[in-house]
């Protein structure tokens, strides 16, 4: 089960992800989404090509039999290749969540058109996963699940006080685009065993690599690591894990 939960709040997102989200309304109305993921500003916001350095660390990985079979391309937006389902995988691979099977929830927080939740789907999770985000990209979200076949039910959480006990927090490069009190009542919200976050060291005047570091600080009782992605300097990944 995929449940999608609206961020009513215009004050709870960043000008930037506002404006993305009024030219993604005029495309959808314009043009449907046959061939959405050839729109330049999606491919700006929403895709990220695999570096050179990371698909060699991937393949030369021993999770990557299992991983290769997960990331082949649906037609449906017409994508021009794999490349961000291998970053994707790339991402689960570094801190080895590349089985799902005994994982039973998991909570993202801001799920682009959904490329992540595909592909751990494929990997085998079976349980209820969450998605936080804009309602125009809820709506970007379902009718691209529609039209790969992942045919879980999906229902809309619109409670601003969601408040998920889950196995798995996701957070890839969306809680630091976030506002800092909007993060801390998300981050206050939620109770994880895991958690896997990717942010850039700064965003529209953001420090985010102090915020992070301060919320190491703040919670001793996971085991952390943070640590700057070579590949992509100024970004960074941080792990956290419950003793």
């Amino acid at each position: 089960m995929i449940v999608l939960n609206s961020v009513k709040n215009v004050d709870d997102v960043s000008d930037f992800w506002g404006t993305f989200a009024v030219h993604l309304r005029e495309g959808i109305d314009e043009h449907g989404l046959n061939k959405f993921l050839q729109w330049g500003f999606v491919k700006t916001c929403m895709v990220h090509d695999i570096k050179p350095a990371a698909l060699k660390k991937l393949q030369n990985s021993l999770a990557w039999d299992d991983l290769n079979d997960c990331v082949y391309e649906d037609d449906f937006g017409s994508p021009e290749n794999n490349k961000n389902l291998l970053h994707q995988a790339y991402s689960l691979m570094e801190f080895g969540l590349t089985q799902f099977q005994d994982i039973k929830s998991i909570y993202e927080f801001g799920g682009g058109y959904g490329c992540m939740c595909k592909l751990i789907y494929r990997l085998g999770f079976k349980g209820v996963y969450t998605i936080r985000d804009l309602p125009i990209i809820n709506h970007l979200q379902k009718i691209y699940f529609s039209g790969i076949g992942l045919k879980e039910k999906v229902t809309q959480v619109i409670s601003d006080d969601y408040s998920p006990s889950v196995d798995l927090f996701i957070a890839m490069w969306s809680l630091s685009e976030t506002p800092f009190k909007a993060r801390d009542q998300i981050l206050s919200r939620i109770k994880f065993n895991k958690c896997l976050i990717g942010f850039q060291k700064k965003f529209y005047g953001y420090n985010n690599l102090k915020y992070f570091k301060g919320l190491v600080k703040l919670m001793p009782e996971y085991k952390w690591t943070m640590y700057e992605i070579k590949h992509l300097p100024n970004n960074y990944y941080l792990y956290g894990e419950k003793k």
